[in-house]
């Protein structure tokens, strides 16, 4: 959508089911953050011995987002060593395709 501000014409962004830029500039932020966390959260485990929460994670690393780019909650999924990060990207629901994140990473890198 453009708007005309001031004289100044302002590309304001779009949301559409089928998705588009706006969509498409979220889900790649949403990306960076669950790639933040994921790290983050490998170091803590090498170092504490346990994964993470992610409170535990803010709580030390406050500039970590506490939600995702919906404002949704991120998912932290455990099996043994390894870690999966995700969350549930522009419909809200986790589970589906538009997911961001998802892949199981190992302790050790």
């Amino acid at each position: 959508m453009l708007a005309l501000i001031g004289g100044v014409i302002v590309f304001t962004g779009f949301s559409s089911p089928e998705g588009g830029f706006y969509d498409d500039f979220y889900i790649a932020r949403a990306a960076e953050d669950v790639g933040r966390l994921s790290t983050t959260a490998r170091e803590y485990r090498m170092v504490n011995g346990e994964w993470p929460i992610l409170a535990e994670l803010r709580a030390e690393h406050p500039s970590l987002p506490s939600r995702d780019r919906w404002q949704g909650e991120f998912a932290f999924d455990v099996e043994g060593d390894w870690l999966a990060v995700s969350c549930a990207g522009p419909d809200g629901i986790l589970g589906n395709r538009d997911d961001v994140g998802g892949t199981l990473i190992p302790v050790e890198p």
